[in-house]
């Protein structure tokens, strides 16, 4: 069974007269990209209380414009997919 905690107080999934206001990039959110659900956003929009139109792509641009050297390329292994 899956649960979430914030400050110590548990979160009841079956209550749905309770919001929880949350953060979530805007692809997710607003888009659904290739998350959702049968085709409908995880978030409806008329649940979405705040837009900041800040872009993940925005702080990946801010981050390279505020190196001072080259970046060294790495290969971090974070994501193994299995051998067939």
């Amino acid at each position: 069974m899956a649960s979430l905690t914030f400050n110590g107080t548990s979160v009841n999934f079956t209550d749905a007269t309770t919001y929880y206001n949350l953060p979530s990039v805007n692809y997710l959110a607003v888009r659904s990209c290739t998350f959702n659900n049968a085709g409908v956003t995880i978030w409806p929009l008329d649940q979405i209380v705040a837009d900041t139109q800040f872009y993940l792509r925005n702080s990946v641009i801010d981050y390279i414009a505020a190196q001072k050297g080259p970046i060294a390329q790495a290969v971090e292994l974070r994501v193994v997919l299995p051998t067939p």
